[in-house]
């Protein structure tokens, strides 16, 4: 009998030993593979601002579609790297392109995938107001660089871009926060000389949200898009990366 007792603790202090063993290097293994996804952020982060400083928008904006793909489009990195590009893309046409920026420079802006949707739902409207964030520095950025060029019309169209973000009162009934765009006119109306009740009466009227074009930029992405879980799996994703890396490649030969 007591060597039966015997034999069940050893049993059991070997389980126990093999269990700290396999915790540890879970542990481990789960911290290697978030250390890599780390620096893989940082490289695409990277070759994304290097294109973008050499005046190649098509191709950064290529890898910045790849890395939404690779961390999700919710993802503060993603931004980052989004606010970068997009900055340097509406200063090159500013400064080169003057005449035209009135159009073009909206329609750039239509083109960031618009994410979540105006909701009285957490998880809808969440990611919407983060993409309203950058959508409005956008905006903001762009009446700056108006104001320093004197572009009164170039102004004008930005005041009209501006998003309200989304929130839910007591009664968890949609409420729309117009801050940025009631702080926008009022700088843009201390250096130019312009109707502020217009726009005034414009903050204060429901705004249509997710444009057509957002929506079929932001639906193209879907199909390509992962779902996320919380087991991050480096090996898949980097195969991934490889695998769209390639395609780009392909396409560039035909």
């Amino acid at each position: 009998m007591k060597s039966i007792i015997i034999t069940i603790l050893k049993a059991a202090f070997i389980l126990t030993i093999l269990s700290v063993g396999y915790l540890l290097y879970d542990d481990y293994s789960t911290g290697k593979k978030e250390e890599e996804k780390k620096l893989k952020i940082a490289e695409y982060s990277e070759n994304i601002m290097s294109l973008s400083k050499k005046g190649n928008y098509t191709d950064a904006h290529k890898m910045l579609n790849e890395l939404r793909v690779f961390i999700g489009e919710s993802n503060d990195d993603y931004y980052n790297a989004l606010e970068g590009l997009y900055r340097d893309e509406i200063k090159d046409i500013v400064s080169n392109q003057s005449a035209t920026a009135i159009k073009s420079i909206p329609l750039l802006l239509s083109e960031i995938p618009a994410e979540g949707k105006e909701s009285n739902h957490y998880s809808e409207y969440e990611p919407y107001n983060r993409y309203v964030e950058a959508y409005n520095k956008m905006c903001r950025y762009t009446l700056e660089l108006a104001v320093i060029t004197e572009d009164i019309n170039l102004a004008k169209k930005m005041l009209e871009s501006f998003k309200c973000t989304v929130d839910t009162d007591t009664n968890n009934e949609l409420q729309r926060d117009c801050t940025e765009k009631e702080s926008a006119v009022d700088y843009c109306a201390s250096h130019f000389n312009i109707n502020v009740a217009n726009y005034k009466k414009q903050i204060s009227q429901p705004q249509k949200t997710n444009s057509t074009k957002a929506n079929n930029v932001n639906s193209s992405n879907k199909d390509r898009t992962p779902s996320y879980s919380n087991d991050f799996d480096i090996e898949k994703e980097i195969n991934e990366y490889n695998k769209i890396i390639a395609r780009e490649m392909a396409k560039s030969k035909e």
